[in-house]
């Protein structure tokens, strides 16, 4: 074959691939249309039945709207990019594909063979040929693990620390998470102090119960747990060898006589065979019994509350073994701050920079802002990061960005440069404070009055553009009736195949191990299920609650449980407005989308178990916030056989109320409400129809809205059963 012959060939193959790869694309997107057109035809049929009838539930509609809901709240941060190994959604990641970079050189730098997907970040940055700030390369490795220290509980950690964060973190009840209160500290610790009273002839099987104080002279603990001062020395052993920070850290020559002084009745029993003897004959049905007592009393104690600037996070403490040995190794010692001490984060956490490197402040080809080393750090796919460094990074990040903004603010201010002088000066400051340029520092620190105040700006000018909101939305996470948060979880510390059935199993305390293991994921993937509501369910041809114009919702997380909370402000097309439509069409469209009904346990026991759990009203201690208020939400409700408007009643208020209190008083004596008519209720309370119309119309002092509800659903919040659902 000459050489124009096979031209000739290779052009008709490449004339031949790009026909079939043409062809695939028609062919795909007809598919694609052909989906598109069943879809909205299903959305069309479901649409003639109103949201709020419960048989909208069984139309083909609804149940692809579920579907594509159900499949995408269930993906987790489970993918892992190979620059930077963070854990990302699937939309976060693509496939690596070494062929659509220059550098290789720079890429084969850059990668840890964990895996073939790059997030979007690193990929940008590969492909203009710079190493990304993100990546492991950039002085961000993982310091190695040693057995020697990940042993160790939460105290034994501590007191091997050269730095101690001090920091008050409170359980939250409901939730099994964590909350953190005030402010972190860090205060320099001696560990010369740890080194004279521990024991080091002991074996690893004996405890010793330390009380850990800022002072010794103070009648409070800041924490208080047994430890094993083997460990602890194998620990600080191995530190002194591979950690730079603590090559000046030496072993006391005279550590016999400084224990024996310290404490002869516990160096005694440490290092008496006899006692060692005594302790291992103390196997008696006594303290078996007493085993018992105390593992029930930790399982009481579980997730309660425990006010200490060290949280013990690891579970309930043992029973004291021992005479409790006292130590402060912070005393007398100043506090430092994140500047003046470079180096505090790998003195503050050993167990997770172990060689002391590769912290934040270590030299690194990149400079990298706070946030994004946070981001690194906190979604990283080695789950070594605990709850206090989650919260001490908080901290971190909110003192950087206060302190990046504080100086613009003041220029803002004053329009030129400023002296010290300036700012002491009263007349300068109180102007500051008048004019609120001294709070604008604290507008990018999401929870304080300066961030809510510019979203409510927001809010107002939509307010002003879309009208009064159509509706008002609330919910909060179900993180315990959420398979799939605990199977993310586990999936990142190496559980892959966690069934539904195995988790149904699981008791409370449990569970709640599973969400302590990994905050960040679950508050990650939490965010992600609420995004999905919007996208997959509000915006969806199923139009749940009508057509949405716009939408905006704050995010915070509830005070005992420590749950995310969203609160919802939404606009929707063609809604009528009280007062500008008429009664009727503003009742009708109520209707159409919100109810009451209690469904059918038969027909749909799924929603009629959600109804019956989470939209039924239990009265709490917020319920009776306000004093003489039997309940802010004014739940029960009172019955009614239609929705109605109420505009206040004037005068006849106090008459309307013993109506309704007289009525509402019936229902309480009635056990069984199931079977029981408006009409029934009525006549057996001495009202007339009419009367309590009447009574339902002058009920309120301001506008509001009475929901249609039989007797039996006098606790039940309106809802919509698409969303509930």
């Amino acid at each position: 074959m000459t050489e124009i012959e096979k031209k000739n060939c290779d052009n008709f193959n490449d004339n031949e691939k790009h026909k079939e790869l043409e062809n695939a694309k028609k062919r795909m997107k007809t598919f694609r249309e052909k989906i598109q057109r069943d879809l909205c035809e299903a959305f069309e049929e479901a649409n003639k039945i109103n949201p709020s009838d419960p048989r909208i539930l069984k139309t083909k509609g609804y149940q692809l709207m579920d579907k594509k809901f159900q499949d995408n709240r269930k993906k987790g941060p489970k993918h892992i990019c190979d620059i930077c190994i963070k854990c990302e959604f699937d939309h976060g990641v693509k496939k690596l594909k070494p062929e659509n970079y220059d550098d290789l050189d720079l890429l084969e730098q850059c990668r840890n063979n964990v895996s073939d997907l790059i997030c979007h970040s690193c990929d940008r940055a590969l492909k203009s040929s710079k190493m990304p700030v993100q990546a492991q390369e950039n002085g961000l490795n993982l310091c190695p693990k040693y057995p020697e220290i990940e042993i160790l509980n939460i105290l034994e950690k501590t007191v091997i620390k050269l730095i101690i964060p001090f920091m008050f973190i409170v359980a939250k009840h409901t939730g099994g998470q964590f909350g953190l209160k005030g402010q972190c500290t860090l205060v320099p610790a001696k560990i010369r102090k740890i080194q004279t009273i521990l024991p080091r002839v002991c074996n690893d099987e004996f405890l010793i119960s330390l009380a850990l104080k800022r002072r010794l002279t103070d009648i409070k603990t800041v924490d208080k747990m047994n430890i094993r001062p083997a460990l602890v020395n194998r620990a600080l052993e191995k530190l002194i060898e591979v950690n730079h920070f603590y090559k000046d850290v030496t072993s006391n020559p005279t550590w016999e006589n400084d224990s024996q002084e310290f404490d002869p009745q516990l160096w005694s029993m440490l290092t008496d065979e006899n006692a060692v003897l005594q302790i291992d004959k103390l196997d008696s049905e006594d303290e078996i019994e007493d085993n018992n007592k105390n593992a029930k009393i930790e399982q009481q104690i579980y997730c309660q509350s425990q006010p200490t600037l060290l949280q013990n996070i690891d579970g309930p403490e043992l029973p004291n073994l021992a005479n409790q040995v006292n130590v402060a190794p912070c005393e007398n010692e100043i506090p430092v701050s994140f500047f003046s001490e470079p180096d505090w984060e790998g003195l503050a956490f050993p167990e997770h920079f172990s060689t002391g490197e590769n912290h934040y402040n270590s030299a690194r080809e990149l400079k990298i802002s706070p946030i994004k080393y946070v981001h690194t750090r906190l979604k990283c796919s080695d789950s070594r990061f605990a709850p206090q460094y989650v919260f001490f990074q908080l901290h971190h990040v909110e003192t950087h960005v206060i302190l990046s903004t504080i100086n613009y603010t003041q220029r803002k201010d004053f329009q030129r440069e400023i002296s010290a002088g300036q700012l002491v000066d009263s007349k300068n400051v109180k102007k500051m404070i008048s004019d609120d340029q001294i709070f604008a520092s604290f507008k990018n620190i999401r929870g304080t009055p300066q961030y809510w105040n510019n979203m409510m700006l927001d809010v107002l000018a939509k307010i002003r553009h879309f009208g009064v909101a159509t509706w008002f939305l609330t919910w909060s996470a179900a993180i315990f009736k959420w398979n799939e948060i605990i199977k993310v979880v586990a999936y990142q510390t190496g559980e892959y195949n966690l069934t539904d059935e195995e988790i149904d199993a699981m008791d409370w305390p449990t569970k709640v191990s599973y969400i302590k293991r990994n905050p960040v994921t679950v508050a990650r993937h939490v965010d992600h299920i609420f995004k999905k509501v919007f996208t997959d369910v509000l915006y969806s041809g199923m139009h749940p609650i009508g057509q949405i114009l716009n939408h905006d919702d704050r995010r915070e997380f509830q005070y005992k449980s420590g749950l995310e909370h969203a609160h919802v402000l939404a606009h929707s097309k063609d809604a009528p407005k009280i007062d500008e439509n008429t009664d009727e069409e503003v009742i009708e469209f109520i209707d159409k989308y919100v109810t009451c009904k209690i469904p059918d346990k038969t027909e749909y026991p799924v929603l009629n178990n959600l109804v019956e759990t989470v939209q039924t009203h239990n009265h709490t201690d917020t319920c009776t916030k306000k004093k003489g208020v039997r309940c802010r939400f004014n739940a029960p409700w009172p019955p009614s056989e239609k929705t109605c408007i109420i505009r206040g009643g004037g005068d006849e208020w106090k008459k309307s109320k013993q109506i309704l209190d007289k009525v509402l008083g019936e229902m309480k004596v009635l056990s069984d409400l199931e079977n029981v008519k408006l009409s029934d209720l009525l006549s057996s309370c001495g009202v007339s129809f009419e009367e309590y119309e009447h009574a339902l119309q002058s009920s309120k002092l301001k506008l509001s809205v009475l929901y249609k509800r039989k007797p039996v659903e006098q606790n039940i919040s309106p809802y919509n059963p698409i969303i509930l659902n």
